[in-house]
């Protein structure tokens, strides 16, 4: 059995004859009990190299961005983090600390409550913004991997606002609201900074969701502070509601 284990690894043959004078009745049996086995390896195997090839290219596009990222898995483990997250942090290391403010600010969301967290040994303070807003407070646990930005409240990343009317055709009422959530308001901070409703708001958001193609805030917020790769959503994330 293991000669025949040994050339069904080796030669990539995926059927066998019915009788065959190379191998015996038993070995012809164990041959196809592994053949499915050996196939779902190969789908697998197919399936792994597309996730990374996916990965490598969310890599890319979060490093072009001047504001810190993170990913994190859908237990709230952290996957990877871009340049300028090593870059504002001094490494990929990340402490506890913010990866459970990460964790609830994704579980949660953020539209009604703004979550900051102090940037070690400095009195800076950064601000959460989730890839897409969660459920109600307390709701399910985060189900997927996700994309959380974090923000220095004192020196967020310019937004240009033009060039979001000129991109993509937003109003100027739009490009603003993009421009301060993607700074980590609150859609009630957002709300409150331009005079509006909440609800005028979240209009202005949606109506930017369809003009921009990003189809969750971690796509928006990446076109907002200039990431050249288009429209589109990032890896990891749902449609988003405004």
């Amino acid at each position: 059995m293991r000669r025949l284990w040994e050339r069904l690894q080796s030669s990539g043959e995926r059927t066998l004859p019915p009788t065959s004078d190379s191998y015996t009745d038993s070995e012809l049996e164990f041959g196809r009990l592994v053949l499915p086995l050996l196939e779902d390896v190969d789908a697998m195997k197919r399936m792994l190299e597309e996730l990374s090839r996916r990965a490598r290219a969310l890599e890319v596009v979060l490093d072009r961005l001047p504001v810190a990222a993170l990913v994190v898995d859908e237990e709230g483990r952290l996957l990877t983090t871009n340049r300028a997250a090593r870059e504002l942090f001094g490494g990929p290391a990340i402490t506890s600390r913010i990866l459970d403010v990460v964790r609830r600010a994704l579980r949660e969301g953020t539209e009604h409550e703004a979550r900051e967290v102090p940037l070690p040994g400095t009195p800076r303070r950064l601000r959460v913004v989730p890839a897409e807003p969660g459920g109600e407070a307390g709701g399910s646990p985060v189900d997927r991997p996700g994309v959380v930005f974090l923000v220095p409240t004192d020196r967020p990343p310019e937004v240009d606002a033009a060039s979001l009317v000129s991109r993509f055709g937003l109003t100027r009422m739009e490009s603003q609201v993009v421009r301060i959530v993607a700074e980590g308001a609150t859609n009630k901070e957002a709300a409150d900074r331009l005079e509006l409703s909440v609800e005028t708001v979240r209009s202005h958001l949606a109506s930017a969701f369809r003009k921009t193609g990003a189809a969750n805030r971690a796509a928006l917020v990446a076109l907002a502070f200039g990431a050249p790769f288009g429209q589109g959503r990032l890896p990891g994330g749902e449609p988003a509601e405004a």
